[in-house]
Parts: structure tokens; sequence; C-alpha cells
């Protein structure tokens, strides 16, 4: 698997990028949904009360996309552009290369500059956080 700057899988970056709007609706929404919820904790486990974990993993998941944002905001207007057809709208390489006249080889360095913008953003949240969420992520 490729990786980029900060040691972080390129698979991880475009998954953060394709779904950030997704992600962030789903953190607004966490916790609305729990309302009236009264759980039972299990004898000698002490993970604190459920309020206080949807606060943590709120607050952690919040750190990851903020930075995502940070970094999509750094982006040139020009890297946006190609970021905004690549990761919102799904446009392929080919596409790009016949509505930008941009080479193939151009849009795929960019892109490329792209994800090492957010990762450089992404590294500066606490390791332990981003490997939690990421294994979150891809369910393991």
């Amino acid at each position: 698997m490729s990786r980029l700057p900060y040691d972080l899988p390129v698979k991880a970056i475009d998954y953060l990028l394709y779904n950030y709007r997704d992600l962030r609706r789903e953190v607004e929404n966490l916790g609305t949904r729990t309302s009236g919820l009264i759980t039972i904790p299990s004898r000698g486990v002490s993970h604190g009360s459920l309020v206080e974990r949807l606060a943590i993993d709120r607050a952690e998941i919040t750190m990851v996309l903020d930075a995502v944002k940070r970094g999509w905001d750094a982006l040139t207007p020009e890297l946006r552009k190609l970021a905004r057809r690549k990761y919102r709208w799904g446009w392929t390489y080919k596409e790009q290369v016949t509505q930008s006249d941009l080479s193939e080889g151009v849009v795929d360095k960019n892109l490329k500059v792209v994800r090492a913008v957010v990762a450089g953003y992404l590294a500066l949240v606490p390791q332990g956080i981003f490997s939690v969420f990421w294994l979150r992520i891809r369910g393991t």
C-alpha cells in the first residue's frame, strides 16, 4: 500500500476526502440519537458514562476532521478545484484531463500534492487518536 509523509496510508487520506461531508454530518448528529438512553454499566468496568464516552469520541473525531478541513483550506484555488472534482464530484483522471486540459501526469502529481498537504495537517493530530480513528473506519 502506498504511503504519504508522516506514514499515513493514501487510502486513509482518500477516505477522509471522499467522505468528509458525511463524516462531519455524523459527528454533528453524534449523541443526539441517544438522548434519554439509560445504560447500566457492567460491574467492575470503568469506561465512564455513555455521555462521557460520546463526548470523547466526538472530540477525537472532530480533531481529525478539523485537520482535513485545515488542509483543504490551505490548498491553492487550482488544487482545491482539482480536489473538488475528484473527491466531491467523483471525476476520474480521464474526466479531469479532458475538462482541464491537463495531462494525466499533472493530474496525478497535483493529487499527490493535495494528499500530502492534508497529510501534513493530519500529522498534527496525536498519533493515538488518528490510529484509533483509522482502525474504527477500517473495521478492525
